[in-house]
Formats: C-alpha cells, structure tokens, sequence
C-alpha cells in the first residue's frame, strides 16, 4: 500500500493579507460595519479585536486601489 501524499495548502489569491485571510476591500466594509453597529469606542475597538481587524482597516487610504 502506498502512503498518502500530504496535502497541499492554497495559498489563496495574491491579495489576500492578514492572518484573517481576508482581502483588503473585505477588511474595509468589515471594519465599517462593526464600526456603525458599536455602541462606543471601547466596543468598537472591542469588536474590531475580537475579529482580528483594526481600525485603520476602516479607512478609505486603506483600500489598496479603491480609493474614492
């Protein structure tokens, strides 16, 4: 019997950052989300750590490419 081959992982798209695996642009509205539904600052950032994302995450310089 032949051992099995170990399986390989997909390193995922190339814009994928983070140890979230996210994209950018998901890190963005992520971030904008939790932020309209925090009642505070203490909750956001609160939040936004147990998520694994941080505020500058929410901010439109932090769209790589999509700036408005």
């Amino acid at each position: 019997m032949r051992a099995a081959a170990p399986l390989k992982r997909d390193p995922g798209p190339p814009d994928v950052t983070g140890s979230t695996g996210l994209t950018p642009e998901q890190r963005y509205r992520g971030a904008r989300v939790v932020a309209s539904a925090a009642t505070d600052a203490r909750d956001c950032a609160s939040l936004l750590a147990t998520l694994g994302l941080k505020a500058a995450d929410g901010v439109v310089g932090a769209r790589r490419g999509h700036e408005h």
